[in-house]
């Protein structure tokens, strides 16, 4: 599995784990809810699990639960600071059964 992470992204993600003084914490990303086209894909600080999948990349280490990963190829993870929208979207893209 792959994670791509946008520079606004890092960005952000840099600035929230300074601020909270947790350079080196790992960062969840878990199933919110499942919709139409898929699972909705969240994000928390958390700790390591024995069935969690461990992946670094632009320096951020994500754990993701084993079982959420069958179906996701790779997470896109973006974030927006508008007016409309503000912040983080996380995206997966795999095979999801749908109607």
């Amino acid at each position: 599995m792959k994670i791509n992470i946008s520079e606004d992204a890092q960005k952000e993600l840099k600035r929230v784990l300074d601020k909270k003084k947790l350079p080196n914490h790992s960062l969840r990303i878990f199933r919110q809810s499942i919709g139409w086209g898929g699972p909705v894909l969240s994000m928390s600080l958390d700790e390591s699990k024995d069935e969690d999948i461990s992946i670094e990349e632009e320096g951020f280490k994500f754990l993701i639960d084993g079982r959420l990963s069958i179906n996701i190829s790779k997470i896109n993870i973006d974030y927006s600071n508008g007016w409309f929208r503000k912040g983080f979207r996380i995206t997966p893209e795999g095979e999801f059964g749908g109607c």
